[in-house]
């Protein structure tokens, strides 16, 4: 019986260095670019691994093509991707960079976007992951030397590249509890992982055989039992419609 393959990963970006004649209210064009916006390097890990790892243009012996060649492979063994604010910067920010250098984009994957379930499923009065993993996990990211970082990284520093992959190895360490967290109280853009697994019934949230039934589910179109995970909590309903003149 085979597991899914979750991916979980965080990118690093460099910022655009551009030319300004003034820092009073500076105004830019494209001819103001020396270096364009771009990814540094990303960290990942598979769902069991206790440590991430890490691949940039500095690092990577193959350099900016080989970091990104390898995410997208990675991506492309993937059955699931995590990430945090995952959809709307960082794969856009991937398939972007794959245009740019001419390299095929993965597979299509099914992703989870673990800022989004918690802007969707909490008020929390910060929508930041260090904060997340401080509420959630009594744990927080690393710190750094703030935008000087990306400065020494961007003139080829080997200490700051190296500050930088410890940074964003911390980033995707904290995603797998955090997911483990979140996940009961997510209700869409979750994979079934007993279908996965190849589970014929189990937990659609975890893949656990340890569940009880708890009540029933009335839909538009029917009457379904109801079930509750012992192992993560989540809820999930049967596979067939029960006869509506069943009781509760």
């Amino acid at each position: 019986m085979s597991k899914p393959r979750i991916l979980y990963f965080d990118l690093e970006t460099l910022p655009a260095v551009v030319v300004s004649f003034d820092l009073f209210k500076p105004v830019f064009s494209p001819e103001h670019i020396l270096e364009h916006p771009r990814i540094a390097g990303f960290s990942y890990m598979w769902h069991g691994w206790k440590r991430a790892r890490w691949s940039s243009e500095f690092h990577h012996p193959e350099g900016r093509v080989g970091m990104l060649t390898l995410l997208r492979d990675l991506i492309d063994e993937a059955d699931v991707l995590i990430g945090y604010n995952s959809q709307s910067f960082d794969k856009k920010w991937l398939d972007g960079e794959l245009m740019v250098e001419g390299i095929p984009p993965p597979s299509p994957v099914q992703q989870i976007d673990l800022y989004r379930a918690l802007r969707r499923h909490s008020r929390f009065i910060s929508g930041k992951l260090d904060y997340a993993a401080q509420r959630l996990l009594n744990d927080r990211k690393v710190e750094t030397s703030g935008i000087s970082l990306w400065i020494e990284c961007l003139k080829g520093k080997r200490r700051a590249w190296d500050e930088m992959r410890k940074y964003a190895l911390k980033d995707t360490e904290l995603l797998p509890p955090l997911y483990e967290r979140v996940r009961p109280y997510i209700e869409t853009q979750l994979p079934n992982i007993a279908l996965l697994e190849g589970k014929e019934f189990a937990c659609t949230r975890c893949g656990s055989e340890d569940f009880h039934r708890r009540g029933y589910l009335y839909t538009r179109t029917g009457k379904y039992q109801r079930y509750r995970c012992k192992s993560c909590g989540g809820w999930f309903r049967g596979l067939r419609r029960l006869e509506t003149t069943e009781g509760r």
